[in-house]
């Protein structure tokens, strides 16, 4: 779109996006002066796909890397290790819920994902193994088996 912005469809797009709603539209031309950005991922680890009628989205993510935004949260600024289900809701007292959902976050590393869709969203932000995940955890028997983790961190952050 510009130098530093990056745009892809994934499914069906929404009829109501809520960035259509934004009182000031981008400042493209200011964008367009800046120098060209290289895409902050690995392209060959950005995945998105559509299952079940849901727009997945897979994304890599640091060891180090930290996750900031999602909306209005009182519990933490980071939302690595967590799921997130960005839906309004006036509960106060769970770490995952909030009542300001915002499918926006910007990483430790540098750049910003805007996911613009006015549908409910989940956010696994470094909590889901794929099978092809190089950082998936060995499977063991968890009755029997010892060392094994009930939440082990995940190289990727995943939209539902």
């Amino acid at each position: 779109m510009a130098p530093g912005v990056w745009k892809t469809v994934i499914g069906k797009t929404d009829t109501f996006k809520p960035a259509d709603l934004a009182a000031e539209k981008p400042k493209v031309d200011a964008l367009k002066a800046m120098p060209e950005q290289k895409f902050p991922l690995d392209l060959n680890e950005c995945k998105g796909y559509v299952f079940d009628g849901k727009a997945v989205v897979r994304l890599p993510f640091g060891k180090k890397e930290r996750m900031y935004g999602l909306g209005l949260q009182f519990h933490n600024l980071n939302r690595q290790g967590k799921v997130y289900h960005l839906r309004t809701d006036w509960f106060h007292g769970g770490e995952e819920r909030t009542h300001a959902p915002v499918p926006f976050y910007v990483s430790s590393e540098g750049y910003g994902v805007l996911i613009n869709t006015s549908r409910l969203a989940s956010f696994y932000a470094g909590t889901a193994h794929g099978f092809d995940d190089e950082g998936r955890p060995a499977q063991i028997d968890r009755t029997a088996g010892r060392g094994w983790r009930a939440k082990s961190r995940s190289s990727t952050w995943k939209l539902r």
